[in-house]
């Protein structure tokens, strides 16, 4: 199970791949790291739920293209890379079908939603339309008893 952030990231790549997105970054999200002073920091924890969402395979890449690596490696986010490039990265069936599969379940609430509040409205229009014509047909009797009865005396 992907918790939000994942999910977030592979949507971004589902939008670079399919729609022609420009590449996430680490910047884009709201990481631990982010307010970190070293940002090798952010880029390994960003990279940790790059491997992350390859390992469950909802995407593939080569680590020699996507990761530049230097340095230490951290142990919290079990890996040293410092520079992401994640234009390189592919989005794989699985992950499209999860994606796909989110976007039909929030449209078809949306939907229905919006169905629901459609027939309110159009049946609060129907009801005072329906008044609107029964109050003029109702002044045009009036008005034209009034005239028969004036064309009468």
């Amino acid at each position: 199970m992907l918790n939000k952030l994942e999910k977030k990231i592979l949507t971004d790549i589902y939008e670079m791949c399919i729609n022609h997105k420009s590449p996430p970054k680490a910047i884009d999200y709201e990481l631990i790291e982010k307010d970190n002073s070293d940002p090798k920091i952010m880029q390994m924890e960003f990279a940790s739920y790059l491997i992350k969402l390859k390992n469950l395979g909802y995407i593939s890449f080569q680590d020699s293209k996507v990761f530049l690596k230097g340095g230490w490696r951290n142990e919290k986010y079990k890996n040293n890379v410092i520079v992401n490039y994640t234009e390189h990265i592919v989005i794989e069936d699985k992950g499209i079908k999860l994606i796909q599969k989110d976007r039909e379940t929030i449209s078809g609430k949306i939907l229905t939603e919006v169905n629901d509040i459609g027939t309110g409205v159009y049946s609060g229009v129907k009801k005072k339309l329906i008044a609107w014509i029964a109050s003029i047909v109702f002044i045009l009797i009036l008005f034209l008893v009034k005239l028969v009865i004036t064309k009468l005396l």
